[in-house]
């Protein structure tokens, strides 16, 4: 089995609206600071500049939000690294902050929280307190759906487990 990316979706109209408004805001912004009002105008380009800049970022950026292969599956935007399919013993999919999430149970949560931020580790413990499992993976905004993924993930570790036993 190949390694599968799951990355930032560009598809939203909501997305590209976003970025043009940045860019024409920026742009009146730019009119404005030249001629008639510059404080106006620069604070808009600022405004703009910092309401853009995580949609910018997003266009930019080519590395995959998501890893899947047949070793384990990697959250690229969390500092804890690849899970081994032998460590994960449920996932599911939640809402949670109206954005879908694949929370994944795992079998030793401290082997894998010991590596993230002491903010982040809490967090995450007052999330497993909800039921949300040890790790969330936030779906929103990737080019797959969370069905899609957790199937992926589910036909993975079922692999795992067939290439284990066959040793």
């Amino acid at each position: 089995m190949e390694t599968i990316e799951i990355r930032d979706s560009t598809r939203c109209d909501n997305f590209w609206t976003v970025i043009l408004g940045t860019i024409l805001v920026i742009g009146v912004g730019l009119a404005m600071s030249d001629r008639t009002m510059p404080g106006l105008g620069t604070f808009l380009i600022l405004c703009s500049s910092l309401i853009g800049s995580p949609f910018i970022y997003r266009l930019a950026n080519k590395r995959p939000r998501i890893l899947i292969d047949p070793d384990g599956i990697t959250d690229m935007t969390s500092e804890v690294g690849r899970i081994g399919w032998g460590d994960i013993y449920s996932i599911k999919i939640v809402k949670l902050n109206n954005g879908p999430n694949i929370c994944v149970g795992l079998r030793d949560p401290e082997k894998y929280h010991r590596n993230i931020f002491v903010l982040k580790r809490g967090l995450s413990q007052v999330e497993n307190i909800f039921g949300t499992g040890d790790m969330t993976l936030n779906c929103m905004g990737v080019d797959r759906s969370p069905v899609e993924i957790a199937n992926l993930i589910s036909e993975y570790q079922d692999n795992f487990f067939l290439r284990r036993c066959e040793r």
